[in-house]
C-alpha cells in the first residue's frame, strides 16, 4: 500500500512509469531519499549506463528532480511524494504525528460538516474518500511550502559528495 501526492498533470507519466519495471524499481528507490547515479548503481546492481538512462527518462518525465551544486555531483529525487507501507521512517516520530493529527482533522471536520458532508453529496463520494482528498489535497499545499528546503537539502548532498570525493 502506498499514499501518493502527484501533480495531475504528472499522473499520466507516473502511471505509464511503474508499468516499466525497471523505471518502477527507481522510483521505488528514489522514494526512500534522494541519491546519485553511482549508488543507484551501486544498490541495483546495474551499469552505469543503464542508471543515467533510467535516471533521464524519470527527468525528462517531469518525475525526478536532479540537483546540483556547482561541479557537484547530480542528486536525484522525487518530485512528488510517495510513502509506502512498511517505510524507514521511525514510527515512534509517526504515530505521534498521525494522532495529533487525526485530532485536527476531526476538529476540523466537527466545524466544517456541512460543507465537508454538501461536497460528498455534490461529487457522489464517500466521506471516507472526501476527507482523504481533503487531507491529500493540504499536504500538498504544505509540501510546496516545503520544496525550497527540499531542494536546498538536495544542493547540500551534492556537495557532500564532491567533498567526500576530494577527500579520498
Amino acid at each position: 500500500m502506498a499514499s501518493l501526492t502527484i501533480a495531475d498533470d504528472k499522473l499520466p507519466a507516473f502511471c505509464s512509469s511503474m508499468m516499466d519495471e525497471q523505471l518502477r524499481e527507481t522510483i521505488l528507490l528514489l522514494s526512500d531519499g534522494p541519491l546519485n547515479a553511482e549508488k543507484i548503481v551501486e544498490i541495483l546492481g546495474i551499469t552505469q549506463q543503464d542508471s543515467e538512462g533510467r535516471l533521464e527518462r524519470l527527468h525528462s518525465a517531469g518525475l525526478v528532480r536532479k540537483t546540483c551544486v556547482h561541479g557537484g555531483v547530480p542528486i536525484f529525487s522525487l518530485d512528488f511524494s510517495i510513502e509506502r507501507l512498511g517505510s524507514p521512517y521511525d514510527k515512534k516520530i509517526a504515530e505521534p504525528l498521525a494522532s495529533d493529527l487525526s485530532k485536527t482533522l476531526h476538529s476540523f471536520l466537527e466545524s466544517n460538516a456541512d460543507g465537508v458532508s454538501a461536497s460528498c453529496q455534490n461529487i457522489g463520494i464517500s466521506p471516507g474518500r472526501a476527507i482523504e482528498q481533503l487531507f491529500l489535497s493540504s499536504f500538498s499545499l504544505i509540501m510546496k511550502d516545503l520544496q525550497s528546503e527540499i531542494a536546498d537539502e538536495d544542493k547540500a548532498l551534492s556537495k557532500a559528495l564532491v567533498d567526500d570525493d576530494k577527500k579520498r
